[in-house]
């Protein structure tokens, strides 16, 4: 009976969860298409453009007047992030500023990049760790090299990559706390949460 019980529970976890993410989905769909629309083209952002700005060495300044004005800003604390229009329709481009330097870049990747796994692996080795989070149950990994001040989010199982991100070169733990807090080295605590 308590099995059955724990089983109950877990699946009701897990379509809350479901349910918060096709939400969540939705949500940002929406705010994307209206965001964009009132948008130039002239804030799409070249990959290659952002593949220049390196975290800890440029300024704010410096990022606006290499990419230009950002679609969005947002404030949170002393963390500012500035928002580019990536080739993905529903997620931008997001630069992190800390102390005006640039802290972490999260670049968005789709097919339309022509970025694989199987390149990236080739290019920078066997990962440091992998991580697993919050999207691990659609078995989407972050492909950490915390030391190289890089990490990718990818499928587990095929070439998909998700998104890209740059960063002050680091050890583990302060990867972690900085820019990865709700990532694993096990799977079995972020699948004992659904």
């Amino acid at each position: 009976m308590h099995i059955k019980q724990n089983l109950l529970i877990k699946k009701n976890k897990l379509i809350i969860l479901i349910s918060i993410l096709v939400s969540l989905s939705i949500f940002l769909i929406k705010q994307s298409s209206s965001k964009k629309e009132n948008i130039v083209q002239d804030n799409l952002l070249p990959t290659k453009n952002i593949d220049n700005i390196v975290p800890g060495k440029f300024t704010e300044d410096e990022v606006i007047r290499k990419l230009g004005k950002p679609s969005s800003t947002l404030i949170s604390g002393s963390k500012k992030t500035l928002f580019y229009i990536s080739n993905n329709p529903n997620i931008d481009h997001e630069i992190e500023i800390l102390d005006n330097k640039v802290n972490i870049i999260r670049k968005q990747v789709t097919e339309k990049d022509n970025i694989k796994k199987k390149d990236l692996l080739d290019k920078y080795g066997t990962p440091e760790y992998l991580l697993y989070g919050p999207i691990y149950t659609a078995r989407i990994v972050l492909y950490a090299y915390p030391n190289r001040g890089l990490a990718f989010l990818a499928s587990e199982n095929s070439d998909f990559v998700l998104n890209i991100w740059y960063f002050i070169p680091t050890d583990l733990d302060n990867f972690i706390k900085k820019y990865a807090q709700e990532y694993s080295l096990e799977t079995s605590k972020i699948m004992e949460d659904y």
